[in-house]
């Protein structure tokens, strides 16, 4: 039942104290529970409950008596009370536009949705965004692989964040090695369609400050969550994949656990991501069918146009102090594309059930396996040690002579057991991996149960001493020995001998 029909029906009683409030756009509204009700008014244009609910019917007169500016007849209570409209259930759905509405057969009657709309909500047209909205979108747009009817497949996700009546399953994920580029403005402008004095209905979860959003408070209640700078750090990126795979395909409500009152049930939400890491992407496989990320770029603004962004007066997050007109046409044209795309079965297939795999997405996976896998890969294929610290330096770090440590015998040392070699990674070199791979100075102990907790770290016999330490594997390993070779001049050339083919290098050829 929607609210004008609730409007005639009430008009139609002809009950004079109740025409009077729907005359000012107010209707009368009223909760049952068992055999007590609770009274409150309803602001028809505004969209929000006046004052709060009454619990007794003394207050609830006095509010009107207020509104109204006269006095109230105690015989005009009970008419006042019985022609309010009957409320079965109020919620506060972001999901749900409607105000008055019939959810389904199981809630009969008319149930009430309670959010605060803004006048950014209010003002919503459908309109397509105009030259400021194409110069934000430039750079999603020239960098997404994905275009359907005019829309980049990032933009269309955003939209559908932001208006569809459920979520969607697809996560976009906005990748830029340069800051100050507008990562977060398009996922967290549907946060400007509700009231300032609600609750956050999008909420920016900022994961490179480390807060790690330990607890599920920023789920209740929510339409939208932005994990926002994304580091690279595994500490933060792998719990993070684990929890955004499982939310993105929940549907309906959930359980969320928040602090000091334990699990809370609550409608599921959407989820978008910012990063600065190509490692903080949380995508491990080609497979995955729910991020889809781009990479966005400073470089594809000219000088004058990042200069007329500036000038746009694009607010920080969450600034509500006044009307930002930019803000308007931002949703205006999320609208538009919601409305252009809602009933496309491609954008249906792609938002709900699976993402399509792009260059970037493949090359995202391919060198996304995680910093401490990829670690473990290279000591298994590497042929000799100088090769290894060679491998490893390419792959994390600018400064060649980092990984030097590995030649130390007290930090690590390769050993053969049973015809298999293994790379034994000790207490300092431990130590040493844990600052390659995080900000934080861990132990030895942390670095073993953050990145290589599926093997033992324990006391071990490599090369006849017993030491603690963490053994990897090495299926490619030559077997190799210093060897000085003296020269006809006196001087000693240090060479290499491979003892499986015999054949002796030069060491500056490492």
């Amino acid at each position: 039942m929607k609210i004008d029909k609730i409007i005639k029906s009430l008009k139609d009683s002809k009950v004079e104290i109740i025409i009077d409030l729907l005359k000012l756009d107010l209707l009368p509204i009223r909760i049952i529970a068992d055999t007590s009700s609770t009274f409150g008014i309803w602001d028809i244009k505004k969209k929000y409950l006046v004052n709060g609910w009454h619990s007794n019917k003394d207050s609830f007169k006095s509010q009107v008596a207020t509104i109204l500016n006269r006095s109230i007849d105690s015989k005009e209570v009970p008419s006042l009370c019985d022609f309010s409209q009957q409320i079965k259930r109020v919620t506060k759905n972001p999901f749900m536009y409607d105000n008055f509405y019939s959810e389904s057969d199981y809630y009969e009657g008319v149930s009430l949705n309670d959010i605060k709309y803004s006048k950014y909500k209010r003002d919503v047209k459908s309109i397509k965004g105009d030259s400021d909205i194409d110069l934000i979108l430039k750079s999603i747009r020239l960098n997404d692989e994905i275009v359907i009817d005019t829309f980049s497949l990032t933009e269309i996700i955003i939209a559908h964040q932001t208006f569809h009546t459920s979520k969607v399953m697809a996560i976009p994920c906005l990748y830029s090695q340069d800051r100050g580029v507008g990562k977060t403005t398009l996922s967290l402008a549907g946060g400007y369609l509700y009231d300032k004095s609600e609750d956050s209905y999008f909420k920016d979860i900022n994961m490179g400050d480390g807060q790690k959003a330990q607890w599920g408070d920023y789920e209740i209640g929510t339409r939208t969550v932005v994990f926002d700078d994304v580091p690279n750090d595994s500490k933060v990126v792998e719990p993070l994949t684990a929890r955004i795979k499982s939310s993105a395909t929940s549907a309906g409500d959930i359980t969320a656990n928040k602090k000091g009152s334990g699990m809370v049930r609550t409608n599921s939400y959407n989820q978008a991501l910012t990063t600065n890491s190509i490692y903080g992407i949380p995508l491990d496989d080609i497979r995955d069918r729910r991020i889809h990320p781009i990479n966005i770029h400073a470089e594809d603004f000219t000088d004058e146009e990042a200069k007329r962004i500036e000038l746009m007066n694009i607010p920080m997050s969450g600034a509500r102090d006044r009307h930002y007109p930019i803000i308007q046409k931002i949703l205006n044209h999320l609208s538009y594309v919601y409305m252009k795309t809602i009933n496309n079965g491609t954008v249906n297939k792609y938002l709900n059930k699976e993402l399509p795999n792009t260059k970037f997405k493949i090359e995202v996976a391919k060198k996304k396996a995680s910093m401490h896998r990829r670690f473990e890969v290279i000591i298994l294929n590497t042929v000799s040690i100088n090769s290894l610290i060679s491998e490893l330096s390419d792959e994390y770090v600018e400064d060649k002579s980092y990984f030097d440590f590995l030649n130390n015998p007290d930090c690590a040392e390769i050993s053969k057991v049973k015809n298999k070699y293994y790379f034994n990674l000790k207490t300092p070199g431990l130590v040493a991996i844990g600052m390659l791979f995080s900000d934080d100075n861990l132990s030895a102990q942390k670095v073993h149960f953050d990145y290589f907790k599926s093997k033992d770290f324990k006391q071990t016999k490599v090369n006849g001493k017993s030491v603690r330490c963490v053994r990897f594997e090495m299926r490619r390993y030559e077997d190799e020995i210093p060897l000085e070779i003296e020269n006809t001049d006196g001087t000693v050339k240090n060479m290499m001998l491979n003892k499986g083919n015999g054949h002796i290098d030069d060491m500056n050829n490492y």
